[in-house]
């Protein structure tokens, strides 16, 4: 089952940015993992990988809810 986002920029929604961090991978070509899709645009998402991935593949948000 994939983790659903909300609340990303355009760039992010689409996959070209990482959904933690912001870094465009257009301009940076730094390796990302899938992390799960954005609500908005049903687009796969990523994360740069290592910190941002496992920020992202955490079972809580920081305000201590559950990502979908």
């Amino acid at each position: 089952m994939s983790t659903t986002f909300t609340g990303f920029s355009p760039v992010q929604a689409d996959g070209l940015a990482c959904v933690i961090c912001h870094r465009d991978y257009l301009t940076d070509t730094h390796p990302s993992r899938p992390v799960g899709i954005a609500d908005a645009t049903g687009s796969q998402v990523f994360a740069c990988t290592g910190g941002c991935h496992a920020i992202a593949t955490t079972t809580t948000t920081p305000e201590g809810g559950e990502n979908r």
